[in-house]
């Protein structure tokens, strides 16, 4: 998920997913890539009801080596991207690993 806004009312997102090469987008369905460069990485363990935290210290990291440059995005390492997606398979919550992920200049 990479999130270009994020508020109370409504929120701008991309949702991805790793490829093996290029496929072409169709509709409301486009294709890109994540930038290359700097990054400052958080890893957050458990569920998201903390994940709140888990960008406080991204911040704080980025405050230290540089200044934000493009929209964070976070990477769930505990979905199985290389089969069709199961909610019943997950993991439980607590087991979660999630990084946070902030392009800096």
């Amino acid at each position: 998920m990479r999130y270009h806004t994020f508020g109370d009312d409504e929120t701008d997102l991309e949702v991805g997913v790793p490829v093996v090469e290029a496929v072409a987008g169709r509709g409301r369905v486009a294709a890109g890539e994540l930038p290359g460069g700097r990054v400052v990485v958080t890893i957050h363990e458990g569920g998201h009801d903390r994940l709140a935290e888990a960008y406080t210290r991204l911040q704080e990291g980025v405050a230290a080596h540089g200044s934000p440059a493009g929209p964070a995005w976070e990477v769930y390492e505990w979905i199985d991207l290389t089969t069709q997606p199961d909610v019943s398979a997950w993991p439980a919550p607590a087991d979660w690993r999630t990084q946070l992920i902030q392009p800096i200049s």
